[in-house]
């Protein structure tokens, strides 16, 4: 992304203006983080900004909710970014850190560092071994709120043992089918847009046709079995046509 917003900035050439050398891209990525932020205070977290890297931290000791709002707030970053054009790799762990204003120390960090350089190789984000059996030993003693569990059951993926979050999974935020709809068809605008931007750099396209596969597979999935997944939304034939048509 730095590159785009480099580009952005040296657009805006003219030193008599207040927005010289501005990235307007990278604002409106600020206010996205922005709104974030605001998720983070809520459940007494923390965050740390560098380069294109994002920290968040919450603390989950006597607040076991926390494990599954981390992966809500994370989620909410992931698909605000693709709304955007920008589909974002990273790693979630957890254990002790040092969650200071200004300073950020603990292997929950390192850890996730390497799970997004080495692991994630796709657009995605992945979750710990540690962080994952935790979330499911707490909710197996019934430590965490049942609508989180709901969350938690469909807001991870598991593909070669490795799990990351369902960035689909967002579809259930919303209470109509239209939005519904809509929600979909705008990450099939956004991935297709990039398949047709990287089609000469396989590298690149490689990681945009894994993302298009994930993407035709929730749609499969989501097709087969909304009425186990959707509380009270149904869909009518005609309806659940339209949906399959949304594969890319």
């Amino acid at each position: 992304m730095l590159p785009i917003f480099e580009k952005s900035a040296l657009l805006n050439t003219d030193e008599s203006k207040s927005n010289f050398h501005e990235s307007k891209k990278l604002n409106k990525l600020l206010d996205i983080f922005e709104n974030a932020i605001r998720l983070i205070e809520i459940y007494k977290g923390n965050h740390y900004q560098f380069s294109d890297n994002i920290c968040i931290t919450l603390p989950y000791v006597g607040n076991e909710d926390n494990l599954v709002n981390a992966l809500l707030i994370v989620n909410r970053l992931y698909n605000e970014f693709a709304r955007e054009g920008y589909f974002l790799r990273g790693g979630m762990d957890i254990g002790w850190f040092l969650d200071d204003k200004s300073i950020a120390i603990g292997m929950p960090l390192a850890n996730s560092y390497k799970l997004e350089s080495i692991k994630a190789k796709h657009p995605r984000i992945l979750l710990s071994d540690k962080f994952v059996n935790l979330t499911n030993l707490y909710i197996k003693r019934g430590y965490i709120n049942e609508d989180l569990v709901y969350i938690w059951e469909y807001g991870v993926m598991r593909k070669s043992k490795i799990n990351f979050i369902n960035p689909f999974s967002l579809i259930l935020n919303y209470d109509d089918k239209e939005s519904k709809i809509g929600f979909l068809r705008k990450f099939k605008f956004n991935i297709q847009k990039q398949l047709n931007n990287h089609e000469k750099n396989k590298k690149v396209l490689k990681k945009y046709n894994w993302l298009r596969k994930l993407y035709n597979n929730f749609i499969i999935f989501y097709c087969k079995n909304y009425k186990e997944i959707e509380v009270e939304t149904l869909f009518t034939v005609s309806e659940i046509n339209k949906l399959k048509k949304l594969k890319i």
